[in-house]
């Protein structure tokens, strides 16, 4: 049996090709589209890298070695204007004693010596006694100087603040010119002795006027010539040429023991000194002899009954040695050429 197959109508085959040819435009057009495009990917910095993901250490050291830091100076914060810091207290002004009593006393002038040659003069300016303050101290000043007599330049020798109520040894004063007027000699212990018991001489200095210098020289005495001076600096005894430089030093005679009195003989070639172990109380004491041409000195005598505690010459052949018993002074012979020692009766 042959099948009969129906022709489409024209109508119908048209919408078929108009549908197929509307798929084909809209799938070239699809393809033509770009794709969508994914959300982008933040890359953290290196340094977030480093921390987050720490790579494996391993025996090779890096072939670059890290950079040196470079120390910085961090600026201090400005200061704030709601909490600045306390101020410091200022010091207390420290009186000047000296410029305060001369400022309200008048000065005197106590004595003037002129040098040998008239070129220089001493003077010793004292400001008295005056109260600082109601209730304060009460202090006086002096004031030694040397005067160029020509040209009226001033050379202050010393000064010294005295308190009027204190104790000790105190006050400047002038003893003598060199004879060459080079040197002016005075001391800084006028009036007055230090506290204490023991032996004690008034300390000796010299201003020269050459140079303008104060030298301290220690306890001593000036031979009866004038020509030299003996004193003590620490513990050994010193020979100085007034008008001049230092003649020569030797040490105690007793290293151990305390120092004592200075006594130079009449014709100022040779001294004796004491010394004692102790002089508080004084219960032993030596004689020592020093000859000035040698520097030699020996030890004349050792007494113990009674100790002596001053020395002083009678003649060339003949020393005075004084002991005081509590109540007053005996006095003993030593002849120098018999070595003999006798009660001065």
């Amino acid at each position: 049996m042959r099948e009969r197959f129906n022709k489409p109508a024209a109508g119908t085959a048209g919408t078929l090709v108009a549908i197929i040819l509307i798929g084909i435009v809209i799938w070239i057009a699809l393809r033509a589209r770009p794709s969508p495009s994914l959300e982008p990917t933040t890359i953290a910095p290196a340094a977030e890298r480093a921390t987050s993901s720490r790579p494996e250490a391993t025996d090779e050291p890096s072939a670059t070695p890290p950079p040196t830091p470079t120390p910085s100076v961090t600026p201090p914060p400005p200061p704030s204007e709601t909490a600045a810091p306390p101020a410091a207290p200022e010091p207390e002004p420290t009186p000047d004693g000296p410029a305060t009593v001369m400022a309200i006393a008048a000065p005197t002038i106590q004595v003037t010596s002129v040098s040998p040659d008239g070129r220089w003069q001493s003077e010793l300016i004292i400001y008295p006694c005056s109260e600082l303050s109601d209730g304060g101290d009460v202090l006086s000043f002096e004031q030694l100087n040397v005067v160029d007599v020509d040209g009226g330049e001033v050379e202050t020798a010393a000064e010294q603040l005295i308190n009027c109520g204190g104790l000790g040894a105190f006050g400047l004063e002038g003893l003598f010119w060199s004879a060459n007027s080079r040197y002016f000699y005075f001391t800084t212990a006028k009036e007055g002795v230090p506290d204490g018991c023991g032996y004690w001489q008034r300390p000796l200095l010299r201003f020269a006027v050459e140079t303008g210098e104060t030298q301290w020289l220690g306890p001593g005495e000036r031979s009866p010539d004038g020509v030299r001076i003996a004193s003590w600096q620490e513990r050994e005894l010193v020979i100085w040429e007034t008008g001049g430089d230092e003649i020569g030093r030797i040490p105690a005679a007793i290293q151990d023991a305390d120092l004592g009195t200075i006594a130079w003989s009449p014709a100022g070639d040779a001294l004796v000194y004491l010394q004692a172990p102790s002089y508080c109380p004084l219960e032993r004491s030596y004689v020592v002899h020093l000859t000035i041409a040698d520097m030699e000195s020996a030890i004349l005598l050792e007494a113990e009954d009674p100790p002596f505690g001053d020395v002083s010459w009678i003649d060339a052949d003949r020393l005075r040695l004084r002991y005081f018993d509590g109540e007053k002074w005996e006095e003993w012979i030593y002849d120098l050429a018999s070595e003999e020692l006798h009660p001065d009766r």
